[in-house]
């Protein structure tokens, strides 16, 4: 027995890389395709008929009860295939519009903390209106406790060479100590 174990403990499956960072299940999957269904029950749960504050999963739990084991199994599939190439693009421009901002930051903020990087991010996308999303996040003055980047680079055009001049500044400790983060 104790050498079954010590031979399954040796195999490892390869890790699963995922598209991105929200790990879909059926029920989110639901929430997303049958959100007009949800609603509906949402009202239908209701004493007056009106939506309330807080009543989503209990109109989710009303539609999933209704559904198949077939509709349920076809959800779980469609979760599946979000996990491994994304959502449908309607809804990664929903996404996009409301987490882009705190998706940047995230990554930033674990950028600093973990390897001391700057970063500096040219985001785009496409909303929820058909119209194309421009923008650049710029959170080292926030981590690093120094300058941004755009405060260093705010005449003329952004490139590589003036990347390369801001992050020298940055991480020349002679002559700006305070903008790395101190050995703990």
């Amino acid at each position: 027995m104790r050498i079954w174990y010590i031979e399954k403990s040796r195999v490892h499956k390869p890790k699963e890389v995922k598209v991105r960072s929200m790990n879909w299940n059926f029920r989110m999957v639901a929430a997303v395709l049958k959100k007009k269904e949800v609603k509906e029950a949402q009202g239908i749960l209701s004493t007056d008929g009106r939506i309330k504050f807080g009543t989503f999963q209990a109109g989710l739990n009303y539609v999933l009860e209704k559904m198949g084991e077939d509709e349920k199994e076809e959800l779980k599939d469609i979760a599946i295939k979000w996990n491994s190439e994304g959502p449908p693009a309607e809804e990664k421009q929903r996404l996009s519009e409301k987490w882009a901002m705190k998706f940047c930051w995230t990554f930033a903020e674990k950028a600093w903390k973990q390897f001391g990087g700057r970063v500096y991010i040219f985001w785009g996308s496409w909303d929820t209106n058909g119209s194309l999303t421009v923008s650049k996040f710029d959170f080292n003055a926030e981590f690093g406790r120094g300058t941004s980047y755009r405060d260093i680079a705010h005449e003329g055009p952004m490139t590589d060479v003036t990347w390369g001049k801001y992050l020298q500044q940055c991480y020349d400790v002679e002559e700006n100590p305070c903008t790395l983060p101190s050995p703990a």
